[in-house]
C-alpha cells in the first residue's frame, strides 16, 4: 500500500525537511526524523483487537506516520520499516524492504536496504539503530547506539550478514540480515503471520530518550548503556512513567492493558 503525497509533506514539514535528491545526506536527515517513531506494540495490541480480518490488522504508512504526528506513537519492525520504505520511494530513493532471522527463527525482523550512488546503506527503525550502516561485502562495517557498537559483517554465503552489538564489556550476536530483497506481497504474509506469534501478550517498547536506549517490557523497565543494562520495575505507576518516557497519552497504554489482561482471563478460562 503507498503513502499519500499529502502524508509525506506532513512528516517533512513537521519535522523541517526540505524536499532534495536523493543523497546520503538527505537519507540520514529523513531517517534521523523518522527514528522519533518509537519501536512499541501498544497500536499494534489496539489494532488487532479492533480489526477482525488478519489483513485489516497491519498499520500501514499512512495510519503509521499520521498516528505519530497526533499521539508520538511508532510502531514494530514490519510496520516501521514498510513505512519507513514508501517514504524514501516517494522521495525518490531506491530501497527495498528486507528480513533477519533472531534467535534461530526466520524471518522475524525486517530492515529496509536504500542504494544511493552503488553504495547500499541499512536502515532499521525496528532495531533502535539510530543512524545508516554501509553495507559491504569486503569489509566489516559500523554503526552504533547509546548501548554501544553495532557491527555489520558479510558471513560469505549467499548474501547474509552478521549483525552485532558491543558495549565495553561484551559483543552480543543480535541477528542475520539477509541482503535479498522480498516482495510486499510476500512482505505482507509475513507481517499477518506476527499477528498469531504472541508478541501481543505484553506491552514492548523500545527507544532513544534523551541519549539513553530505553525498554520498557512486562513491566519492567531497562536503560542499556556502554558499561552494561539497570533495570526497575515500574509496575506501581505504569501507565504514568510509560507516558512520560514516551509521550504516548494515558487512555492508549490503559487501553493496550485492559486488553492484553482480557486475553490472559480468555487463555485462563480455556485452560
Amino acid at each position: 500500500m503507498d503513502i499519500r503525497l499529502q502524508t509525506v509533506d506532513k512528516f517533512l514539514n513537521f519535522y523541517g525537511i526540505a524536499r532534495k535528491n536523493p543523497s546520503i545526506k538527505f537519507l540520514t536527515e529523513v531517517y534521523t526524523a523518522y527514528f522519533h517513531l518509537p519501536y512499541e506494540n501498544i497500536t499494534k495490541i489496539i489494532k488487532s483487537s479492533e480489526c477482525t480480518s488478519l489483513s485489516d490488522k497491519p498499520r500501514f504508512p499512512d495510519e503509521l506516520i499520521s498516528d505519530h504526528l497526533r499521539l508520538r506513537t511508532g510502531g514494530t519492525c514490519f510496520s516501521l520499516s514498510y513505512g519507513l520504505h514508501k517514504l524514501l520511494t516517494e522521495l525518490g530513493f531506491d530501497s527495498y524492504l528486507v528480513s533477519a532471522d533472531i534467535e534461530g527463527k526466520v524471518e522475524n525482523h525486517v530492515a529496509v536496504i536504500v542504494i544511493v550512488n552503488d553504495t547500499k546503506f541499512l536502515v532499521d527503525p525496528g532495531f533502535t539503530i539510530p543512524n545508516v550502516i554501509e553495507i559491504s561485502e569486503d569489509r566489516i562495517t559500523y554503526g552504533h547506539n547509546p548501548a554501544g557498537r553495532v557491527r555489520l559483517e558479510y558471513i560469505g554465503v549467499g548474501r547474509l550478514f552478521r549483525l552485532s552489538n558491543r558495549n565495553q564489556k561484551i559483543e552480543k550476536f543480535r541477528f542475520i540480515l539477509k541482503d535479498m530483497p522480498i516482495s510486499e506481497e510476500y512482505f505482507v504474509e509475513i507481517w499477518e503471520k506476527t499477528f498469531q506469534n504472541g508478541s501481543l501478550e505484553t506491552i514492548n517498547i523500545c527507544k532513544v530518550v534523551n541519549g539513553y536506549l530505553i525498554r520498557c517490557r512486562n513491566e519492567i523497565l531497562t536503560e542499556y548503556t556502554l558499561t552494561g543494562k539497570f533495570q526497575k520495575s515500574i509496575a506501581h505507576n505504569f501507565t504514568e512513567m510509560v507516558s512520560r518516557l514516551f509521550g504516548f497519552p494515558h487512555y492508549l497504554i490503559r487501553e493496550a492493558n485492559i486488553l492484553i489482561k482480557e486475553r490472559q482471563n480468555q487463555k485462563t478460562a480455556v485452560g
